[in-house]
């Protein structure tokens, strides 16, 4: 045989060795005993001598003496990569320290230790921080290797792949497999290569590649790799049986800055928010004249860990207050100029972009409606206001648009809801149909809950009115300044009973004086009604809190609207509540002191 087919022979069976096989050869080489490699590897002693027996006969040697002499002649050695105590991994070090999580942390180590669970999807809009848990979950359990994947945790990045059929030869490359046999389809080979290996593989930013071609050979590899567990991170659920959905929501942030200084200055929030703020600025210092700014623009984003970031990076040029002007004023202001951010995180209209961009577009529109909603929305909501079936609310689940909470409602992350209603914009028609169906639905609720908060059923209509206050908030404003043909006073009757037995007149009262703002100008009976009713309740709640002079004011301004000719001959209810008004107005003026 000649030089030049000595030389092709040797090629061959260079690469017919895997990069294991090539480690041990090293290790081989320092004369370390089976189990030395077995330790430094986080192997199994079965899994060295397994793998000795395949260098064996790919060398076509019998002892390890021969194998090291011939991987000498080969070259081999000089190539071999160089043997750390890390448990095999590709996982990135980081720039910045994890926040937070803590109770995730457990949960997704838990069910990836199941061996029922071997398929785990962590689900959340973009900006949620799922890339980030996912790997710092797989930090963990590299430190776990000997007990849990003997054969690594690797990370399989698929952010920038755009054609579905590159993904077999990315986990290949992640997990340091080299095809070689070109008459057999390289995700059998793949599979055959893993169908002894205990390992994890987190495959990051699936979404974009969800079809019939990623789908059918994660079910195949998972059925030939019976040891191989996926973690996957995406926006989307995958919809594979034995799927494990793990949904991610924003970090904790303070409900308000009166739990006491030290325990918001703790809340995950409030910490990344800080930490990524000192990055920002080495100066920056939470203190009682930032930290009430610092936690409205934690609870506006939700915990959003990307646009708690984005906001934070701002700490050099502007204030907190400042900062969360410009959120309110709109996304756009989210945004960053970081040379090593990836440009599809560097903005926030840009991550909600891409996630809109995986919508259908019937889905979209149902999003744009939904956006109309505050405080979440019950299924029977979607269907009469948003015209939204629950087949679409279910999609819009899977795909992380909404949640599903215990109770059944549905809610949206404000930052969603806010990019939702930004579309919704821009059809002036379309968003004017949807507010006033909104408005119509609450309002008229509202008249059906006035009875109940009067009789037997007053702790359920509390407890509705309760869950959907943000709704029937912003339903009466609208319905305030549009002037519905709907019987408004019955409306704002049952709030101001409500905010009366919830004894929560700080609430009610602001409420009361916007819709008086919008009704000041009505000329039309039903309006005038409304509005005296309106001012008949802020009257009530000023005198609640011993306000008089404001008391007597407002009281002053119902009783004139109600001898108004448009108002004296309308009906018995405007009567009984004209004496019933002028008794307590009779009241306040012979008892000043006693209201004070």
């Amino acid at each position: 045989m000649d030089e030049s087919a000595d030389f092709a022979v040797d090629f061959e069976l260079i690469e017919s060795l895997s990069e294991r096989e090539l480690e041990i050869l090293a290790l081989f080489a320092e004369q370390r005993t089976n189990q030395e490699i077995a330790n430094a590897l986080f192997l199994s002693l079965n899994t060295v001598k397994w793998h000795a027996r395949q260098i064996y006969g790919k060398l076509e040697v019998s002892n390890r003496r021969e194998a090291v002499e011939r991987a000498h002649q080969l070259g081999l050695l000089d190539v071999s990569k160089p043997i750390s105590g890390a448990a095999p991994h590709n996982l990135p070090a980081h720039l910045t320290p994890f926040v937070g999580r803590e109770r995730e942390l457990v949960d997704l180590r838990s069910l990836l230790l199941d061996s029922g669970c071997r398929l785990l999807t962590i689900v959340g809009p973009g900006g949620m921080g799922k890339t980030r848990l996912a790997l710092a979950v797989a930090d963990l359990l590299v430190q776990e290797a000997p007990v849990t994947f003997e054969d690594g945790v690797f990370l399989v990045l698929l952010a920038s792949l755009s054609d579905a059929t590159s993904v077999v030869s990315t986990v290949a490359d992640a997990v340091g497999f080299h095809f070689y046999q070109a008459d057999s389809a390289p995700e059998q080979q793949l599979g055959r290569f893993l169908r002894q290996k205990s390992m994890l593989l987190v495959l990051d930013n699936f979404e974009h590649l969800i079809g019939e071609t990623t789908l059918h050979f994660l079910t195949d590899l998972l059925a030939t790799a019976p040891d191989v567990t996926v973690l996957v991170t995406s926006r989307v659920r995958l919809n594979l049986q034995g799927e494990q959905v793990f949904p991610l929501r924003g970090l904790d942030v303070p409900q308000s800055i009166t739990q006491g200084e030290m325990e918001v200055i703790a809340n995950d929030g409030v910490k990344l928010f800080s930490a990524a703020a000192r990055r920002a600025d080495p100066t920056f210092v939470l203190n009682s004249r930032n930290l009430s700014p610092v936690v409205d623009i934690c609870r506006l984003v939700e915990g959003m860990p990307l646009a708690l970031e984005l906001a934070a990076a701002w700490m050099a040029v502007l204030e907190p207050a400042e900062v969360l002007d410009e959120i309110r004023r709109g996304l756009d202001f989210l945004a960053s100029d970081a040379a090593n951010v990836p440009a599809r995180q560097r903005s926030l209209p840009v991550v909600l972009h891409a996630s809109w961009q995986l919508l259908s577009e019937a889905e979209r529109e149902s999003m744009r409606k939904i956006s109309i909603f505050r405080g979440g929305f019950t299924s029977d909501a979607a269907r009469e206001v948003a015209e939204v079936s629950p087949k679409t609310l279910l999609g819009l689940v899977g795909k992380s648009w909404l949640q599903r909470d215990t109770s059944g409602r549905y809610q949206v992350h404000e930052l969603l809801r806010q990019y939702g209603a930004e579309k919704l914009g821009e059809d002036t028609a379309n968003e004017n149909d949807v507010r006033g169906r909104h408005s119509l639905y609450y309002c008229q609720w509202l008249v059906k809950l006035e009875g109940d908060l009067r009789g037997r059923k007053q702790q359920g209509g509390l407890h509705t009115i309760g869950v959907e206050l943000e709704n029937m908030r912003s339903a009466c404003l609208w319905a305030a300044s549009k002037q519905p043909n709907v019987e408004l006073h019955h409306a704002f009757n049952a709030l101001g009973l409500y905010f009366q037995w919830q004894d929560d007149f700080f609430v009610g009262d602001p409420l009361f004086e916007q819709l008086a703002d919008e009704l000041a100008d009505a000329k039309g009976e039903s309006a005038q009604h409304a509005l005296a009713q309106i001012l008949t309740w802020r009257s009530a709640f000023h005198n609640r809190v011993r306000d008089t002079k404001e008391s007597e004011r407002l009281a002053d301004a119902a009783l004139h609207l109600m001898n108004s000719p448009v108002l004296a001959q309308r009906d018995m209810g405007a009567l009984r509540a004209h004496r019933s008004l002028q008794r307590g107005y009779n009241d306040l003026r012979t008892k000043p002191d006693e209201a004070n």
